[in-house]
């Protein structure tokens, strides 16, 4: 993950455990984390940003943004297997347009806009979720 600037503040989030709070960098930053992987059971990571702010965007005359400041989660890795586009199927980012607009559950792309959450359900064994899903 990576931020386009600073101000962000991101937590990771696995079975309602925090794993990672910190604000990112604008160099790509890794983040571990075992998954107990023996025992079957539903699983939920969860990706939360906060402290996006109304001047981190910059609005051009007509209102179209032409700078911003976002998360990149470059890449999502379970048992060393990059999920790719089945990231994109199956997180979902719940965010309100920083409370400009009503709650969404919209789709994740790999970039986070507005303060909210990403969440990615998944069980174990992973390597089972993983056949079942690509």
């Amino acid at each position: 993950m990576r931020a386009t600037g600073p101000g962000l503040v991101v937590t990771l989030v696995l079975d309602g455990q925090v794993f990672f709070t910190g604000t990112p960098s604008q160099e790509t930053q890794k983040v571990d984390q075992m998954v107990d992987d023996n025992t079957p059971r539903d699983h939920l990571l969860e990706i939360i940003l906060s402290g996006k702010c109304p001047e981190h965007t910059k609005l051009d005359a007509e209102g179209a943004i032409v700078q911003d400041r976002l998360l990149i989660v470059e890449d999502i890795s379970l048992d060393q297997v990059s999920l790719g586009q089945i990231l994109h199927e199956k997180a979902v980012y719940c965010h309100d347009y920083n409370g400009t607009k009503p709650m969404v559950d919209g789709r994740f792309y790999g970039e986070m806009g507005c303060n909210g959450t990403v969440k990615l359900s998944f069980t174990s064994p992973i390597y089972l979720w993983l056949l079942e899903n690509m």
